[in-house]
């Protein structure tokens, strides 16, 4: 999100991911906001019908996990190719799409775990301790532990 956020700024533009960019926990409650609504649905009906794919456990267990999603969705998956690219109508080569701020060189390409951990790189440890601290029941709920026990 802080790299949206810059990306913003040197467009000029003002948003309230900008306003917040430099508070790790007003940016862990604005993923809490996203998330929470999915997380928190107590109905068993709806807990049946939801599964929740970790980017981390696609790209490093592909097979197991759209083993995982064909049986759940009772889609055709047999055939799905980590290494090919994304076919779609969206050219994500275009100079225009590549300006957007939340445009990602990884968009349309193959699966890579090049992302994975690089929240350690550009967080400090006082940001990391905040977005666990506001962001736990969403951790817990994806199953993810602390960096750091409490």
């Amino acid at each position: 999100m802080r790299s949206v956020a810059k990306r913003q700024s040197a467009q000029g533009q003002v948003t309230n991911l900008t306003r917040m960019a430099e508070s790790a926990d007003k940016l862990a409650a604005r993923y809490n906001w996203y998330y929470a609504p999915v997380i928190e649905i107590s109905d068993p009906a709806f807990i049946g019908r939801r599964i929740i794919v970790r980017l981390e456990d696609l790209v490093q267990d592909t097979d197991s996990v759209i083993d995982e999603l064909a049986e759940f969705t009772a889609l055709p998956l047999g055939a799905f190719d980590r290494l090919a690219t994304w076919r779609t109508l969206v050219d994500f080569n275009d100079k225009r799409l590549m300006q957007e701020p939340y445009h990602s060189e990884l968009r349309g390409r193959p699966l890579t775990a090049v992302r994975i951990g690089q929240f350690a790189l550009s967080l400090t440890a006082e940001d990391i301790a905040a977005i666990e601290k506001v962001c736990a029941p969403i951790m817990h709920a994806f199953g993810y532990a602390p960096t750091r026990p409490a």
